[in-house]
């Protein structure tokens, strides 16, 4: 068996969407250039965690599967 290196991301979110993608993709290749293998992103990174709470408007952060 041979060793994987795994890294884990996690920073806090704002409602900038693409901002938190640029920030979450700046992560990512942090960790692959030191060396890690498997990069985990925090659940929902693309926004705030909205879950606590039931608000139609946050229907409207769904996305199609295709982008």
């Amino acid at each position: 068996m041979r060793p994987v290196t795994f890294a884990a991301t996690q920073f806090a979110c704002s409602w900038d969407r693409d901002d938190n993608i640029a920030r979450a993709e700046a992560l990512v290749r942090a960790a692959a250039d030191d060396g890690a293998q498997v990069i985990l992103l925090q659940e929902l990174f693309e926004t705030p965690y909205f879950c606590a709470e039931q608000h139609a408007r946050h229907l409207s952060l769904a996305v199609p599967l295709e982008e």
